[in-house]
């Protein structure tokens, strides 16, 4: 992976790129697939995306979101859909 971002940094400087364009490119190319990862195991524990502004405050925010990802998902559904490992159980039994 990261042979690919440097063979990427390269190329972009060879097409005359900045460094600071390309770093935002990286930057939102990171960020929302891990919101998006985020937001997906909070609503897999039956909480809010809202909560994914707890990691905004500095520390406490990254601590506690640290112990919101480990909790356990919810075994039945719930507001936010079907266990997604309850349906692959399903499939495989059939």
């Amino acid at each position: 992976m990261f042979f690919l971002i440097v063979f990427a940094v390269v190329f972009m400087e060879k097409l005359g790129f900045s460094i600071d364009t390309f770093g935002g490119v990286i930057v939102m190319l990171i960020l929302v697939p891990g919101a998006s990862v985020t937001v997906r195991r909070l609503h897999d524990t039956g909480r809010s995306a809202w909560f994914l502004l707890l990691s905004l405050i500095p520390i406490v925010g990254s601590i506690c979101m640290l112990i919101l990802m480990c909790y356990r998902g919810n075994r039945e559904a719930n507001a936010y859909g079907d266990n997604p490992l309850l349906l692959e159980q399903l499939a495989s039994s059939w």
